[in-house]
């Protein structure tokens, strides 16, 4: 079982999803607690693949928005790929998965900071 990667101490498996999975982790450096994503595919299996992550990771490190997560960095640690970002405590996926269902007016909330979330994406690539 993986219980580190580079400087940061995995402490939970938050989620798992089809490009990877998310741990909650601790930043031993800056004492912190991150999210890390650490990719399925090995960093040697698919040179393209980690180029395409390493600019994503660029693209959503210059990023500056409340419901947007803060990505920190990224790396390769004994061929896995990672991207480290702000760990958001109380996520969607959480909820979600306890079985009772969301009142409407916490889903309308959701929807509207989608929104605007995507509007302020949609304005920064035209930059």
């Amino acid at each position: 079982m993986l219980e580190r990667i580079g400087r940061y101490r995995l402490l939970e498996l938050e989620v798992t999803g089809g490009q990877g999975r998310v741990h909650r982790a601790e930043d031993t450096e800056l004492r912190r607690i991150v999210a890390i994503k650490v990719m399925n595919q090995t960093a040697s299996a698919e040179p393209p693949y980690i180029e395409a992550l390493r600019r994503e990771a660029q693209v959503e490190a210059s990023l500056d928005h409340p419901n947007i997560a803060t990505v920190f960095g990224s790396g390769i640690e004994n061929d896995l790929a990672y991207i480290v970002m702000e760990f958001v405590p109380d996520s969607l996926n959480k909820r979600l998965t306890d079985g009772e269902p969301l009142p409407v007016e916490r889903v309308t909330e959701i929807a509207l900071q989608t929104i605007d979330a995507l509007s302020y994406l949609h304005s920064a690539q035209g930059h």
